[in-house]
């Protein structure tokens, strides 16, 4: 009885729905994002380390990490003031990424750190103690395994994804996995059969109704025939599975990326950017700039930032333009972190770590 109730109650709500499609709610078209802002940078006390990832809940909050290093060196932090070493804790993992949702809830990845660097392992930041919170290890794994990058929606839906390396018969053989924590385990969701190294992992909230329960993963395959035979693919997991939606080898394109801006994930192959629609890639741009780095981030779509061997270029909508020129050669970004007036790069030069901070004029 309460279900047929229910049933005629949902039938008499559906034709008023309906007429509200007449005059559906379109969202606010994107604004181009400003250009002027004013730059800074700082220099990291991180000797023997690079600076693979930023992260922060405000521009007065933010950690970098990187996997060399010691443990009282490796982890930075910025107060809005200056960068300076954290030193709390023995930090006992080579650190690779950072993600979180708060000043209190903050993850790391990286390997398992002295005594098991064979692991792969996460740490967990309660806003006044980081702490080791889960370790992945495999059964035959040889010293190499890295956690290397986190991705989430909601504190109880995260990502993890990295690579485990076994040396068999004078191999290097590697295995791309990717873990799920659902607010209170970190558990395996799948472990590659084949040659893999799992370097991304983002979800896509345009897929989530078709496919409410997955991730994209970004991987690099190395030969073992030739460089140019290193292959690029991503794939979808769902369900345990691997679904393979792009794969194309090193020697006819030069790189792949992708990133999450405003709720959409953008593939960057090559110079040209994709949304995956309908299991078809749709594309968006093609970057019309030389020494293209690879890094792609944004607030939205005519406020994306792209890493170049140069420099920092801006994409708003129309025009290409860089908002920042290295002064000097071979300087990578390779991490970034976004907030409503400023913006934050790691970038490494030589041995030197350096964060690219760019506040907009007032």
């Amino acid at each position: 009885m309460i279900k047929k109730i229910f049933l005629t109650a949902a039938a008499s709500i559906l034709p008023i729905l309906g007429s509200c499609n007449s005059n559906p709610i379109v969202p606010p078209e994107d604004k181009p994002g400003r250009r002027d802002y004013t730059w800074t940078v700082d220099t990291l006390n991180m000797p023997m380390n690079w600076v693979t990832s930023v992260w922060g809940s405000s521009p007065q909050n933010l950690w970098a990490v990187g996997g060399g290093g010691t443990g009282y060196d490796r982890l930075q932090h910025y107060d809005g003031i200056k960068w300076s070493a954290y030193t709390k804790e023995w930090i006992n993992i080579g650190g690779e990424t950072l993600y979180g949702f708060s000043e209190n809830d903050i993850w790391m990845g990286g390997s398992g750190g002295w005594g098991d660097g064979s692991a792969a392992a996460i740490w967990h930041y309660n806003g006044s103690k980081w702490s080791k919170n889960f370790i992945y290890k495999v059964e035959g794994a040889r010293s190499s395994a890295d956690v290397v990058d986190i991705w989430g929606d909601r504190p109880d839906d995260i990502y993890a994804c990295g690579t485990i390396g076994y040396l068999i018969d004078g191999k290097d053989i590697w295995r791309g996995f990717v873990l799920y924590y659902d607010g209170s385990d970190w558990k395996e969701v799948i472990k590659a059969d084949f040659n893999s190294q799992f370097v991304g992992i983002r979800k896509d909230i345009y897929n989530i109704n078709f496919f409410p329960n997955n991730a994209y993963v970004f991987s690099y395959e190395p030969s073992y025939v030739s460089s140019d035979s290193d292959r690029f693919a991503f794939y979808q997991v769902s369900d345990r599975q691997l679904s393979q939606i792009y794969a194309n080898i090193e020697k006819n394109i030069t790189w792949a990326s992708f990133n999450v801006i405003k709720g959409d994930l953008y593939f960057l192959i090559d110079k040209d950017a994709y949304l995956y629609r309908n299991k078809t890639f749709v594309k968006q741009f093609s970057v019309d700039k030389p020494n293209l780095w690879y890094l792609i981030t944004g607030r939205n779509s005519k406020d994306i930032f792209l890493s170049m061997s140069d420099g920092l270029v801006h994409y708003d909508g129309t025009d290409f333009q860089y908002l920042y020129y290295f002064h000097v050669p071979y300087i990578h970004i390779l991490s970034s972190i976004l907030f409503e007036k400023d913006v934050f790069f790691g970038m490494i030069y030589g041995d030197k770590n350096l964060i690219l901070h760019g506040k907009l004029k007032e």
